[in-house]
């Protein structure tokens, strides 16, 4: 597991050549543990996020999904790789999606062809 700091991640507009969150959302908690919580028989499940980043600044660039929590940020939140729920652990960076800021650039070129 690695401390929050450790990802390398770019603080400032970040480029293809960068390390930076792609994607982040919450993880739901296992169905068992939700539902003795729920039944009133088991303690309230501990809360994970799930973030994908993209490792440009990396000699080999990929894309790799992180397991962060237990939320809310503390001390105790570490992250982690998360391959337990996924295929293959890291994506080729030459398989990424577009980010939002490519999407928008590409969608006005597209349109302002005409």
């Amino acid at each position: 597991m690695w401390p929050l700091n450790d990802i390398g991640l770019t603080k400032t507009t970040a480029l293809r050549s960068d390390n930076f969150i792609d994607t982040i959302e919450l993880l739901p908690p296992p169905k068992a543990a939700a539902l003795a919580f729920y039944a009133g028989s088991g303690p309230k499940p501990e809360r994970y996020a799930r973030a994908v980043v993209q490792f440009g600044g990396r000699a080999v660039p990929v894309i790799e999904s992180l397991k962060i929590g237990p939320l809310p940020l503390s001390l105790a939140t570490k992250v982690e790789p998360l391959h337990d729920i996924y295929h293959q652990p890291l994506v080729p960076f030459n398989a990424r999606g577009f980010t939002i800021r490519v999407s928008s650039f590409l969608f006005l070129l597209i349109m302002t062809q005409s």
